[in-house]
C-alpha cells in the first residue's frame, strides 16, 4: 500500500471537494446529485488539466495543501474526511487570509457549479 497515495490524493481530493460542493451548493429535495458526482469530477479534473503549465501547478499545489490542511485538526487529509467536517476545512479556506486559497476554493466552486447546471447538454 502506498503512504503517500492515501494521505496526498489529488484526484481523491478534487473528487472529494466536488461531492461536498453538491451536496452544499446542489441541495435539491428532488434531485440526488450523487450520481452526477463522478461525471463532474472528471469534468473539473479535465479542465484542471488543461490548465497551462505553471496555472495548473498552482491549482496542483494548493489542492494538495487543502488535502493535508486537516491533519492538525482532524488527523485525516481532507479526502478522507466526512462532508461535515469538510464543510468546516472548506469555510475555513473561504475565509482564509491567504488569497489563493479562497481562489483555488471558488475555482473548484465555479467549475463544479458550471458542470452541475450544464450537466443535461454536456455531461449526459
Amino acid at each position: 500500500m502506498d503512504v503517500k497515495r492515501i494521505l496526498f490524493d489529488h484526484d481523491a481530493t478534487v473528487s472529494a471537494l466536488v461531492h461536498s460542493i453538491l451536496l452544499e451548493r446542489c441541495a435539491d429535495p428532488d434531485l440526488d446529485p450523487s450520481p452526477w458526482a463522478n461525471a463532474i469530477t472528471c469534468f473539473v479534473l479535465q479542465q484542471r488539466a488543461a490548465m497551462p503549465v505553471h496555472t495548473g501547478m498552482a491549482v496542483t499545489w494548493l489542492t494538495l495543501l487543502l488535502d493535508i490542511w486537516p491533519l492538525w485538526r482532524f488527523g485525516r487529509p481532507f479526502h478522507r474526511l466526512e462532508h461535515a467536517r469538510r464543510r468546516v476545512v472548506m469555510a475555513g479556506w473561504q475565509i482564509s487570509w491567504l488569497a489563493p486559497c479562497q481562489d483555488a476554493l471558488r475555482l473548484y466552486e465555479s467549475l463544479t457549479l458550471f458542470a452541475w447546471h450544464t450537466r443535461n447538454e454536456k455531461l449526459g
